[in-house]
This record gives structure tokens, sequence and C-alpha cells, in this order.
């Protein structure tokens, strides 16, 4: 409902210029004498072309340049996730991981993120996984584009375990990928780096190799967002290829 009031709304700007367009035509055309325009018509009219090129130009966004662009849209909004995780691992004193769903049988797997934290108990307790917070809500990775691989990622189980992730209405995920910020900004048992692969695709539900729908002859993403997180201070370092 919401994508066709989008293409009526559209529809309807779009007649409603043309519209606007031929009345300055005409009461051009109407005009006695004059060889030149005024100042008023020619903005009239650039005012015009601009109101139309806001309207097309999201409508190519599936094109080329477009999809592009939604790439690094959801490169850059995996990237403010993961320096919200350490920001806020710094912060708070408290240990926070990036969860990425993997499983095949969660329709969107691949696109589902989550911020977790766990913060010190104050009674002496020992820590459960229902101590476990979220720190957001699931976010979803713009249409088309999926966290295709961390080339390593933590596969030391943080103490105490995370909680099952349900996301959204789907079934309680089965797998998934994370990494785990320490109080101090470092990644938990990564002395090394982490890296995060993104690129064009989809997982189809209940198969865990995904369909890269822009590809080389070698079969490899030809359009990737790649993330590198050092482990020793948790910073990222962004390769665009």
């Amino acid at each position: 409902m919401k994508q066709e009031k989008y293409n009526n709304d559209e529809d309807d700007l779009i007649h409603r210029t043309r519209r606007a367009a031929a009345t300055v035509t005409r009461r051009l055309s109407e005009r006695n004498g004059s060889k030149a325009f005024s100042l008023v018509e020619i903005l009239v009219v650039l005012s015009l072309i601009g109101v139309v090129m806001g309207v097309m130009v999201p409508a190519l966004g599936g094109f080329g340049l477009g999809r592009g662009a939604q790439l690094n849209y959801s490169g850059n909004q995996v990237a403010n996730l993961i320096n919200l995780a350490r920001q806020n691992s710094m912060s708070k004193n408290v240990m926070t991981a990036l969860v990425v769903i993997t499983d095949p049988s969660v329709l969107q797997g691949g696109q589902g993120i989550i911020l977790m934290e766990l913060k010190p108990r104050t009674d002496g307790a020992t820590a459960t996984p229902a101590d476990w917070k979220p720190v957001t809500k699931w976010e979803t990775l713009g249409a088309g584009s999926i966290v295709d691989r961390f080339v390593s990622f933590e596969t030391e189980q943080p103490q105490p375990a995370f909680p099952a992730f349900r996301y959204g209405t789907a079934s309680i995920a089965a797998s998934y990928n994370y990494i785990v910020f320490l109080p101090g900004g470092n990644l938990l048992g990564s002395a090394g780096t982490s890296q995060i692969r993104l690129t064009e695709g989809f997982f189809p539900k209940g198969d865990s190799a995904p369909v890269l729908t822009r590809r080389g002859a070698n079969g490899q993403p030809v359009n990737t967002y790649n993330i590198t997180i050092l482990g020793a201070t948790g910073r990222t370092k962004i390769d665009r290829l």
C-alpha cells in the first residue's frame, strides 16, 4: 500500500509539473514583440527542470550507480554499528557484541544485525545469558545488500554465552556471526584483525550459499564494501572495491 501511494503521489507530481510547464510554454508563445526571456521566466523553467530531475533520478536507483549507492549505504550502516559498539564498550565499561544472523532458515539471513551488551553484575552473582541486553533494535540492510562473509570472526564464545536470538517473527536463529568489543575498545580473543565483507546479493531461504547479483567471470563479486577491524584497538578501516 505504501509503494502504491508513493507511485500515485509521484504520478500526480509529474502530471502537475507537466501542466505547469505547458502553462509557461503557452504564456511565452503569447508574448508580442519580445525577443528575450525575463529572469523570472528563466528561474521558473529551471525550477521545473529541478523538480522533474528530483522525481526521475530516484526511479533510476536500481541501475548502475544506484546499486553502488545502495551498497555504500548498507556498508556505512554496518561500519557505524561497529563504531557504536566500540564506543558503547568504552563509555559504559561493558562488553558489546555485534551479531549478524546467518541462519539460512531465516528469510533475511545476512541482513539482520543487532548490538548486545553485557554489564557487570552488582550483586556478585555469575552472569547468565539473560544478562545480555540489546543496545539497538534489529536493523536490516537495504534490499540487495548482504553481509557476505566474516573473513575472520570470533569463534570464542563469550562468557556467559549469548541468549537465543529471534529475528522479527522468524524462528530462533540457529547460526550467527559476531564480534565482541571489550571495555578497552579492543576485540575479544583477537590479536589480529577481523574483516567483514558486504556485497550485492541475497541468501535464498534454506540455503547457506549467497546468490551474488553482480559477479565477475571468476564467480567473485565485483562490487564489495570491506570493513577491517584491528583487534588490538577496535578501530576500523574501509576499502571499497
